[in-house]
């Protein structure tokens, strides 16, 4: 679950196995670093991370740059992924 949330490109840059590697908030922060914003209610802390990437895409005689974004938060308690959103 949380494999297909996460910046594919920094995790190869890591040689990050996903399923393996990512099950502590440490992993987290050593993975994707510090989090655009943190929350915490009912003893469980939500980490909320922003990715974007842009690319080109052909469009007629030339190309066009886009950019794709995604935001996921992942939920962890006692220092544990329990979630992702």
């Amino acid at each position: 679950m949380i494999s297909s949330l996460v910046d594919r490109d920094r995790a190869q840059q890591l040689e990050v196995h996903y399923e393996e590697d990512i099950n502590t908030e440490m992993d987290l922060i050593m993975l994707l670093r510090t989090s655009q914003q943190v929350y915490e209610a009912g003893g469980r802390k939500f980490l909320t991370y922003s990715f974007s990437k842009s690319v080109m895409v052909p469009a007629g005689e030339g190309s066009v740059e886009n950019t794709k974004s995604c935001q996921t938060t992942f939920e962890v308690e006692k220092g544990i992924v329990v979630g992702s959103t």
